[in-house]
């Protein structure tokens, strides 16, 4: 069992319209259960909650949170040196826009509730992560692929976390 939290780095992208989009900072938490397999591979299963979205020039940001459930299959390389990858279903549990809306003449504030098109989300988790003692460093790259947004916009996440191994 592994405790872990960490740093999200997310942006929404699709067509021109997202070009505008830049990273969003927030935070994600969570466990992992590592299932043996024959060596060097083993599967984990996770639970995470994971804070998404984008900035976007002009409109503010989007604020967007799921609950996460990667599933990966992890092959060590060396001891202690994993590479990962596997899929990772996601349901959304949150949504804001928030921000000051500008235009040519005029601007206001904003604060409106986002409502997916889609409140489950599929991504390709794929990564690498190092365990020294009782602690792991993990770093992945979250491929989006169904909508996040109904205008088309897919997440791409990077995700650094640190974690507590509490049985080996």
């Amino acid at each position: 069992m592994l405790l872990k939290a960490g740093l999200n780095c997310s942006r929404l992208t699709g067509d021109d319209y997202y070009d505008k989009f830049s990273t969003r900072h927030g935070f994600n938490v969570g466990f992992e259960a590592q299932i043996p397999t024959s060596n060097p591979c083993v599967y984990s299963i996770g639970l995470m909650y994971s804070q998404q979205g984008s900035h976007a020039e002009g409109f503010g940001v989007y604020k967007m949170d799921y609950i996460n459930l990667p599933l990966l299959l992890n092959v060590y390389l060396w001891k202690g040196l994993a590479i990962k990858g596997g899929v990772q279903p996601g349901m959304f549990v949150y949504g804001k826009k928030k921000g000051n809306r500008l235009t040519e003449h005029w601007s206001y504030d904003e604060d409106e509730s986002i409502t997916p098109e889609f409140r489950l989300k599929f991504s390709i988790p794929v990564g690498i992560s190092y365990e020294f003692g009782r602690f792991q460093v993990d770093a992945r790259y979250n491929f989006g692929l169904n909508d996040a947004l109904r205008e088309g916009a897919r997440h791409r996440v990077i995700q650094l976390s640190f974690g507590y191994i509490f049985k080996k």
